[in-house]
Formats: C-alpha cells, structure tokens, sequence
C-alpha cells in the first residue's frame, strides 16, 4: 500500500528595491511634494566657490506630528540627497525622506522607536495629517563634516537644531538661507501601514468573567453564552472579524460564525453532553497576519441527579388489642416520601418493606411493596398474630419495623427505617375462693355478700399465697427490653472462585446497642464482626445466617440463599494511535480478565469493525500485517476471521467516518463477553504554507556582512584619452562625497597627483582597486503549520529571478535558486527564518516554499 505525504506549495512575489545609491541626476522642482511614501523636499543655496573652507550641510531632520493634542518628535535621517547643480551660482538639494514604508528610519518607524509602539501612531499615517519637519545641520570645514546622525536619528559631533543656532556659529553670506530649512509643514496622504499592524489577541469570557484555568464546566440544560467582548483590537481596526468554532475529541471542526463583524457573542447551550474544545478566532480589515486564536475546554455533562432523602413514618391500628383465644390482626400503617429528588425516571426502584419483630426460633413476618416513581407512598400491611405469641404472659408488646429504600440507576441508595408497636392484653383468671371452716349450713343469712362477688378482689390478701406473680418478672424483664433486628446484605448471585461480602452493618437494637454478631456457616469466609468475606469454588446454592444479641442477651437471626455460578470473562478494548486516514490505529485486548479460576482463551478472541451509516465511513479498510523499510505499512484487506485470535490487530482506515469496533473474549468455562467502542477517523488534511517576505533596507557585501561602504567610479575624457578612477565612499554621506570627487576633479586631470591631494584632503574617501559588488537580503519568515497536528518534516525554498524583468518568472532567461532543503523536524521549528542575498540588486523575484508532512504511522 502505498500512502503520499502531504504537501503544500506556496510562492511570494516580491520587488527588490535597488538600494545601491541613486546616480546623479538633475531637478528642477524647487517645492515640496509628497509622492506615494515619501516626502521630497528641495532647497536652494548659493553655490560654495571652490576656495571656500567652511559651508554646512543639511544632515537630518526633526519630525512633529501632533496627535490627541499632544506633539512627538523624533530625529530621523534622510533616506537620499540629490545634489543639482542650477548653472545661476545657486545649488538645488532634493531631500528624500521616507513616510511609512522603510520598516527602519521611516517618520513612522522613527516615532514608534522613540516613544514606544501607540495605536495613534497607526491611525495618523493611516488617515493621513500634517508634518512638521525641522533641519538638522551640521558644518563642514573643507569637506569633512564635523557632525553626523546614524539611520536611528543618533547625533554625534557638532550639531544643529535651530536656524538661530547655526547662523552664530560662523559668519556666512547668505544666512537667511538657513531659514529654509526650518518650519517646513508637509500633508501627507494615507498611508499603507498594514505591515505595522498588531495582532488581535483572542479572549473568551462568560458572563463578562474569565474561565479559570480555560476549562468550563456546564450541565446540559445550562445557558452557554461566550462572548469575546474583551479581545483586544487596536483602535484602529475598522472590521472586527469574529469566528467560532467547536469540536469533540475526535471530530472535525464545526463553525459556528464565521468571520462574523461584530459578532462578540456565541451560544452552545445545543450541544449535547460531551466534552469540546471551543475556539475563537479573531482578525481585522480582512489582514490575515493580525489573525489571533483562543481555545477552552468545554465539558458539558449531564444534569446531575438530584436523590433527595427518605423519611418513613408507621403506626399500628389497632395499637392495643385484647386476645380471646384466635389469631388478633394488626394493620401497620407506613407512610413513605422521597423528597427533593430531581428526576424520578431515575428510579430502579421504589419499595416499602414491614417486617414482624418476632422471638428467636420462629420466622419472621416480611411484606413487601414495589411503588410506582413518586414522591410520595401511603399503604397498609395486615399481619396476623396468632395467640401463642403472647407466651404465658397477660401483657405483651409487638414491634413492627417499616423500611422505604429508593434505589436509582447509578447505584446510589436511600433508606429509612420507622418503629412501630402494638400492645396485646388478655384478661387473667379468677382466682378460685377459699374452703369456709364451718360446715355449718346456717349461715344462710349470709346470702346477701353472695350476690356481689365485687367483694371477692377485697378478699384477694388472704390468697395472697398466689405469689403466682412470682413468674411476673420475667416478664417485666422482658417487656423493658426490646429486642434486636437482624438485618443482612448479601447479594443473590455470586461468582465461583470470586471473593464477596456480606453484612449484618444495618442491623440494630432500637433500646440500646448489638453486642455480637454470630454467622453460620463459618468455614467458606474469614470476617470480623459485622461483615464477612465468602468464596464459594463451584457453583451452587448456599445458605447463610446472621444472629445478632443485644446487651441484655436477646437476639434475632435472619438468613438468606445465595446462588453461585460460573464467571464470565471482562473484556477491556483499548484503542491508539492517530486516529486519522492512512495511519495506523492500534486494537489492543489485553486488558482483557477473568474472575475466579478460569482464564481467557485467547485463540477465542473475535473482533468485528462497522462503519457507522451516514457518517461517511466505508468499508475500505485493512489489516497491518508489516511495514515497509520506509515505514509505510502493508497489509490485506479486512476480514473479520483474519483477525481471530489476534490480541493485538493493526487497521488502517483509509476513508474519514465513524467505525464501531466489537471485541469478543472467551474463557475455558465457554462463557463469553463483548466490548464495543465507537471512534472517528478524521481526514489527513495538507499542511498550510504560510510565509512573509520582505527586502532589509540595508546593502551587504557578497559574504553577508553589512555593507557601510560603496564604490564609485568617475571617468573623464581628455584629449580622446579615457580615464576612470574608482573610490571608496561611506554610504551614509554618499552624496556628499560624489559631489566631493565631482568638483575636485571637474577642475582638474585625473593623475596620481591630483589623486593624492584629493586622498588628503578627504580621509573619508579612499581609493579602491576594484569594484565591490552589493546584494540586496530577502527575509523569508515560515509560519507554515498542520492543520492536523502532522510534525512539518521538509521545507524547500526557492528563489526566482527575473532575467528579463517581464514578470514571467518561467523563461529561459530567469534564474531559479533552490536556497534551502530541511529535513530536520527540530530544525525546521527552531530556523523560522531563512536569510537570501539576492544574486542582483534590482529586479523581480519570486519565493517558492514547499512543507512536507513526516509521516507517522
């Protein structure tokens, strides 16, 4: 299988200025003018006579411009001086000053080194205003300047601000002359400042608060507005661009506004529970390289449930009651609620349980009720109490216990638990009367306290040998304890060879506190107290019983039946790997346990893969069965029963989409279980070439090195004899020093002589033996990224010339220059930044870049 890497081709056409100094040309526009980016700006002076020792040269200016009401300055030096020669005695100087456009010593460049980077700064050359510009002077004694200002407005030497100032330094013809330079007010256009544009910087806030840590947390039914009301934007941004976007963990971007004007507002209460990243994007003016981006992390979850609490009340009708002889009911009335609970649906269930309290030995009564979702349950259970309850004894009291538990989905539980008792009496017997002494039948008379036996309770003393309440404290012992519950947790199924537990934690002794616990049987388990650890090995059914005793020795016992059967295996699936087209997503099942003494089969394992409809995915997809020496992987197409038995299968997705993965696992007991994931292949999208070019206003020599001297050749014909000489000048005082060299030689042959009286009385001048080619530097600036997340592993750089300047750059003549070939990941990040001298100084040239994406399988 073969798979291409991504990549991306980008090229940028760029003029480069010639920045050799201009030749000498002539003017005749003694004015004013502000062209495009720059301002020219012409003077007149009387022509110095070749035996004057002092003049003055104009080597700068002050720039003002005035914003918000107040005036900032700054030093700047001229871009070029054009000397002209008026042929009247009188000399023209044409002064270019660069406005906007130089990125060093520009007005603008100038004011934004000196005072700091200011949006009003923008916003004036943007709009356009006014300029006041003031000369810089210096003197001059025999040529050589005594003051000088550095591209960055730095003076040195003697220098002059004022025309005051230069005028009581010397005695001079014409000082009105000086004036000229002074006060000069210039208005200029518009400018093109796009290139000192700042950045956005994206910010993303809710209910006008930060997000701390970037990460919000809502619950599905939320209100989710963001806003970027509080992302920056210099002021004079005109359209303020705002794009939002969101996606999953392993989806694809979804927009929700796009480069919206304005549109500071986004809502997200829509989405379902899951967990997003949310991104917003701002930029202005439709200026791609002010673009600035901010991510959150969104966590929608579901709304939380709410349990609530369960309050049980009971009571008993009737709540004492005679015994005659028969069966006695008793209805316990239970009252249940469920109160505060937010979502019913949420119920598993919903039940009342009333248990008779009865001596140990004989089964308790249990009834149970199942309630529909609600909050609120009433209901009446009927128990029959058969009269042997009661003992020997004449007075007796029945406890019932009411229990109301709602179990909901997730696990969790609510209980209560409500007392209720019912007392039963029966009426004790006469006691038989005493044999009278006299057998004497006379006392007849003595009918009438006959016919009240009433009196018979007066004659109670003397059977008062019936100390037959002497078996009454027993049950006054009795009735002033009451005895304890049993109450046990053990689940209805458990697994062979799996240990579990159960527990006697709920039961309780309503007078007082439970002293033992006593579990039968006692050889499968190891416990302490109220709870115990089973471990049945084979299957089964098994019985076990808990009995508690209270203080005073009463007890009560409860069981219960557990059902033991064989465990099933657990499958755990894992996935990895970029979960992207062409590469390698990584199936692992070797999570995968079985409870007990049974292990997994693994020649069992299946695995079946799906495409999920509608989400795009097909069934073109593979097994990985190797990789190629350049680590592109092989394989065969899918089929479910080549991956049978594999652990750990390999599968390339070569269309975007959603696909359902199953695992299968078996354990040798032949019982099975199932895994199943959805995940979602993403597209491999290309990388995006992304690169600014610009030309250094500087001039380097052939090595690289700056370039603070040119040459410049002067020729002249005598006598048909054509003879040249070439100099060495600084470019910063170019002009002065070609006028230099003009006038010299104007008046004289070019021989050594006159060479060396030249040499001597211009030591900034020097003679120089060949002609020193300058270049121009093209700054190449990659900003080029994956959209995927791919590792940039190849950047190529191209550069293109001109030869015949037709803006073709695909004739014979043009020169293309493969300039740089990375393939160094690490290199590519930490070398943004290409540097180029171009091969001519003036031309059309054309910069080609090309980004490969490493291929990570």
């Amino acid at each position: 299988m073969k798979i291409k890497k991504h990549i991306a081709v980008l090229f940028v056409l760029i003029f480069v200025i010639n920045f050799l100094p201009c030749n000498y040309f002539k003017s005749y526009a003694l004015n004013i003018k502000v062209e495009n980016d720059r301002i020219e700006f012409v003077t007149r002076a009387t022509k110095a006579l070749p035996s004057t020792k002092t003049t003055y040269s104009v080597i700068g200016f002050v720039a003002s411009i005035t914003v918000n009401g107040r005036t900032y300055k700054a030093n700047l030096a001229y871009e070029s001086n054009i000397f002209t020669d008026n042929g009247d005695g009188t000399v023209s100087y044409t002064y270019i000053i660069p406005i906007a456009q130089n990125t060093t010593g520009s007005i603008l460049d100038r004011m934004i080194t000196e005072h700091g980077y200011k949006d009003e700064f923008i916003n004036f050359f943007k709009y356009g205003g006014t300029i006041r510009l003031d000369g810089i002077l210096t003197i001059k004694e025999n040529g050589v300047p005594l003051g000088s200002i550095d591209i960055n407005g730095v003076t040195s030497g003697t220098v002059f601000f004022t025309p005051e100032s230069i005028i009581r330094a010397r005695n001079w013809s014409n000082p009105n002359d000086f004036y000229q330079y002074f006060n000069i007010t210039v208005t200029i256009a518009p400018q093109n400042v796009e290139k000192y544009y700042q950045p956005t910087v994206a910010r993303i806030t809710r209910n006008g608060n930060n997000i701390p840590s970037d990460t919000l947390t809502c619950y599905k039914g939320d209100s989710i507005q963001l806003e970027g009301d509080k992302s920056y934007f210099p002021d004079y941004a005109i359209k303020r661009y705002y794009t939002w976007q969101y996606k999953s963990a392993y989806g694809t971007w979804n927009t929700v506004i796009d480069k919206g004007i304005n549109a500071t507002r986004v809502d997200l209460s829509h989405l379902p529970e899951d967990t997003y990243t949310v991104r917003l994007t701002t930029e202005y003016d439709n200026i791609e390289s002010t673009r600035s981006y901010k991510d959150i992390t969104l966590d929608i979850k579901k709304i939380p449930i709410v349990y609530g609490e369960v309050n049980t009340t009971a009571y008993t009708q009737p709540d004492r009651v005679q015994v005659t002889g028969g069966n006695v009911t008793v209805k316990l009335n239970v009252s249940a609620s469920l109160n505060g609970c937010s979502d019913y649906s949420q119920l598993l269930y919903w039940n009342i349980a009333a248990r008779l309290d009865v001596p140990y030995g004989q089964p308790d009564q249990l009834q149970y009720l199942d309630l529909p979702a609600g909050p609120n349950a009433v209901h009446s259970f009927t128990f029959n109490l058969p009269a042997s309850i009661m003992g020997d004894s004449y007075d007796y009291t029945q406890y019932f216990t009411a229990t109301a538990v709602a179990v909901f989905k997730d696990g969790t539980s609510r209980m209560d638990s409500a007392l209720a008792s019912a007392n039963l009496w029966k009426a004790k017997p006469s006691p038989t009367p005493g044999v009278t002494p006299s057998p004497s039948p006379t006392p007849s008379p003595t009918p009438t306290p006959t016919p009240t036996p009433k009196p018979s309770p007066i004659v109670l003393p003397s059977p008062s040998p019936v100390p037959s309440p002497s078996p009454v404290p027993t049950p006054s012992s009795y009735e002033e304890n009451i005895p304890p519950v049993a109450v046990l947790d053990a689940p209805l199924t458990a697994y062979a060879g799996v240990p579990f537990v159960i527990s006697g934690a709920r039961s309780y002794d309503p007078d007082s506190n439970i002293e033992s616990y006593l579990w039968l049987p006692q050889n499968h388990g190891v416990g302490n107290d109220s709870w115990m650890e089973l471990m049945y090995p084979n299957e089964g059914t098994y019985y076990v019983l808990l009995q508690v005793t209270d203080n005073k020795g009463a007890t009560d016992a409860t069981d219960a039946f557990i059902e033991v059967v064989k465990p099933p295996p657990v499958a755990q699936l894992k996935v990895s790997g970029k979960l992207k087209q062409n590469r390698v997503v990584y199936l692992d099942s070797s999570g995968s346990y079985n409870l007990g003494q049974y292990s997994i089969d693994k020649s069992k394992t299946e695995w079946s893969i799906e495409p999920v409809p509608g989400t795009g995915a097909t069934d073109n997809f593979c097994i990985v069965t190797g990789f190629c020496p350049d680590n592109i992987p092989r394989g065969i197409p899918y089929d479910s029963n080549s991956l049978k038995g594999l652990e750990k299968p390999q599968i390339l997705f070569k269309v975007p989409g959603d696909y359902e993965i199953t695992l299968t696992v078996y354990n040798n007991a032949g019982l099975r279980s199932t895994a199943k994931r959805k995940i979602t292949i993403v597209p491999d999208e290309p990388p995006i070439v992304d690169f600014v070019v610009y030309t250094t206003p500087r001039i380097y020599n052939a090595d690289g090195t700056l370039s603070l001297h040119t040459n410049y050749e002067y020729s002249q014909v005598v006598n048909s004899v054509f003879t040249r000489v070439m100099f060495s000048v600084p470019r910063e005082t170019y002009n002065e020093c070609v006028d230099r060299i003009n006038r010299h030689f104007a008046n004289c042959e070019i021989n050594q002589e006159n060479i060396e009286a030249f040499l001597a009385s211009n030591p900034d001048i020097k003679l120089s033996s060949s002609w020193n080619r300058l270049y121009s530097k093209l700054v190449i600036i990659d900003r080029s990224f994956s959209r995927d997340g791919d590792p940039i592993s190849n950047r190529k750089v191209w550069v293109i010339y001109d030869g015949n300047n037709d803006g073709d750059f695909d004739d014979p003549e043009d020169t293309r220059t493969l300039i740089q070939d990375l393939n160094d990941i690490g290199s590519i990040l930490e070398n943004p930044v290409i540097e180029y001298l171009c091969s001519e100084p003036v031309g059309r040239y054309r910069v080609e870049m090309q980004v490969t994406e490493e291929y990570i399988p």
